[in-house]
């Protein structure tokens, strides 16, 4: 199964679908088929599976990686 997020060329309004050949099924909010036809896969525009406002990654929180590298373990994660 193969699951994207797409849109039409020249659309910015997407849909998330299923690929089966050269057709993409459209899935609604509960990633079930829904029932409102399908999209010729050369006609769309394959996008990002999500758009992020923020994201946060986590510095040093792997104790091992630490101790290996000779970094002195915090007391608390750093994020950034």
């Amino acid at each position: 199964m193969k699951i994207g997020f797409f849109n039409r060329k020249g659309d910015s309004s997407g849909f998330y679908g299923e690929v089966e050949g050269e057709y993409v099924i459209k899935l609604n909010d509960d990633f079930k088929r829904a029932g409102d036809g399908e999209e010729k896969l050369s006609g769309l525009e394959i996008q990002a599976p999500s758009n992020p406002s923020k994201i946060v990654a986590v510095g040093f929180n792997y104790r091992r990686h630490s101790e290996e590298m000779d970094f002195k373990i915090p007391e608390t994660p750093s994020y950034f």
